[in-house]
């Protein structure tokens, strides 16, 4: 994965990839889309919590390595504020890491694919969420 594969032209992109699961007698291939619906820039250039998101998303379109945590999807929970899902190496766990969007840089987007860091429990937090298993809070990173 790593490019853009439908573009409507009217904030919707969508990005097709393949993940292998590992660890299993078999290596088995998972499809996935990734959707991403956004909203174009301000007028005055400002960039909005959309831009960023689609930001945060092509910046985790990229091939994916079998020990790292697998992309799996993003949502806007506020203003400046999204949910990040992430699937552990081992698919035995899904992570919902809330972030600022305005926070997202380079730091904060190479420790989320090191698989040692969403594994430190000590940032753990039960869900609520259908879409998570455990939720990780970084709107203070």
């Amino acid at each position: 994965m790593g490019r853009m594969d439908r573009d409507n032209h009217h904030s919707h992109l969508e990005y097709d990839g393949v993940a292998f699961a590992t660890g299993v007698a078999r290596p088995e291939q998972e499809r996935f889309t990734v959707v991403v619906q956004y909203t174009p820039k301000t007028t005055d250039g400002e960039q909005t919590t959309d831009d960023r998101l689609l930001a945060v998303v092509r910046a985790f379109v990229t091939t994916h390595a079998p020990w790292k945590p697998l992309f799996i999807g993003a949502v806007i929970t506020g203003d400046n504020r999204m949910r990040l899902s992430f699937r552990s190496p081992e698919r035995d766990r899904t992570y919902g890491v809330d972030v600022l969007a305005s926070r997202t840089g380079p730091g904060l987007l190479g420790a989320l694919i090191s698989p040692a860091f969403l594994a430190n429990e000590h940032l753990h937090q039960p869900s609520d969420d259908p879409h998570c298993d455990t939720v990780v809070d970084l709107t203070d990173y």
